[in-house]
C-alpha cells in the first residue's frame, strides 16, 4: 500500500487524528502532471468536496516562512464559523499574520479546529504542517526557549484533547524522523507514523 493510501485509510477509519509523515519527505512527488514537494502532493491527493451524505475536506497548509493557506471549497464558511466564536477578529487577518510567529500560527490552527467542531460545517479540516522537527524540536524542556516550550505545550494539549480526538479534523506533521519531534508529542500513543519510502528504480527513471 502506498503511503498516501495509508494516510487516507487512517483518516477515513478514524484510527487517529494525528499523523507524522517520516522518511523521504524532502523528495519531489509526481502529482499526475509534474513533480512537486510533498506538501503540494498531499494537497493534490487529499481533496474531497462535500456531498449530501459526507463532509468534504478543507485544507490548512502551514509552510515555514509563509502564512497559513486555506485550500478547498467553503473557505467562506470557515471564516463565518470563526467569526461566530471570535467576533471582530477576522480569520483572514489572523492568517496573514501567521508567518511572523510560529507559536501564534500553531495556536491559531488549534483554535480553528475548536471552532470547526463546535459548528455544523460542510467540511472537516485537514491541517498539514511542514518541518515539524524544527517547530517542535526534541530537547530537554529546561534547555528550550520559552517559545519552543509554548509550541510543544500547545500541540501536546491539542493532540490530547478528547474532543479533538473524537471529532473529524486531522493533522499531518511532516518530519524526516519521528524522533526529531519533541518526545512529549512523538510518544503520545494516539500519534501514528507513516513512512514515505525512497523512490523505486522505475520512479527514479521517470
Amino acid at each position: 500500500m502506498s503511503f498516501i493510501k495509508s494516510v487516507k485509510k487512517i483518516i477515513n477509519n478514524g484510527q487517529s487524528r494525528s499523523i507524522v509523515l517520516t522518511g523521504n519527505v524532502y523528495d519531489l512527488f509526481f502529482d499526475g502532471t509534474k513533480y512537486v514537494p510533498l506538501m503540494n502532493y498531499l494537497s493534490s491527493q487529499c481533496k474531497a468536496a462535500p456531498t449530501n451524505s459526507t463532509k468534504g475536506i478543507l485544507q490548512a497548509l502551514f509552510e515555514l516562512n509563509h502564512p497559513i493557506k486555506l485550500v478547498g471549497e467553503s473557505i467562506e464558511e470557515i471564516k463565518s464559523i470563526w467569526e461566530v466564536y471570535h467576533p471582530n477578529n477576522p480569520l483572514e487577518k489572523r492568517l496573514e499574520e501567521s508567518n511572523s510567529n510560529t507559536t501564534f500560527a500553531l495556536e491559531l490552527l488549534r483554535q480553528l479546529t475548536e471552532s470547526n467542531r463546535r459548528s455544523i460545517s460542510k467540511n472537516n479540516l485537514l491541517i498539514m504542517i511542514e518541518a515539524a522537527d524544527m517547530l517542535l524540536p526534541e530537547e530537554e524542556i529546561s534547555r528550550m526557549s520559552l517559545q519552543d516550550r509554548k509550541r510543544v505545550s500547545i500541540v501536546q494539549d491539542w493532540f490530547s484533547d478528547p474532543e479533538f480526538m473524537s471529532a473529524g479534523d486531522s493533522i499531518i506533521l511532516i518530519s524526516e524522523s519521528r524522533s526529531g519531534i519533541h518526545s512529549r508529542i512523538s510518544k503520545l500513543p494516539q500519534v501514528v507514523s507513516v513512512d514515505v519510502p525512497l523512490p523505486s528504480l522505475e520512479t527514479r527513471t521517470h
